[in-house]
């Protein structure tokens, strides 16, 4: 977790610059096989359920729920359903899925 204007410093290089946004994130249990609607509803569960206040924050702030996928093979499939996805856009959450095929 890190503030807007934070000072991060290059471990590598010893250079100092400023964070130009802030950023915090929440964290589900793994599964395997995958359980997105689960995880997503576990993220949620810790959260406020007001909407008043999650439009506040998505008129303000980008919000966005990273889930990275790890297939097993090169051709899969997964499912989110439409419950997970009017949930998270009633609260102006973007999901950002990074998909990792698994065929090497």
């Amino acid at each position: 977790m890190y503030s807007k204007d934070d000072v991060r410093i290059n471990k590598r290089t010893g250079s100092h610059y400023e964070r130009k946004s802030g950023h915090w994130s929440l964290v589900a249990a793994e599964c395997e096989p995958e359980d997105i609607d689960g995880q997503v509803s576990e993220i949620l569960s810790q959260l406020s359920s007001d909407l008043t206040i999650w439009n506040e924050l998505s008129s303000k702030y980008s919000i966005d729920l990273f889930c990275g996928i790890f297939m097993e093979k090169s051709n899969e499939g997964m499912d989110i359903s439409p419950k997970t996805l009017v949930e998270l856009g009633n609260r102006g959450i973007m999901l950002a899925l990074d998909i990792y095929d698994g065929s090497e």
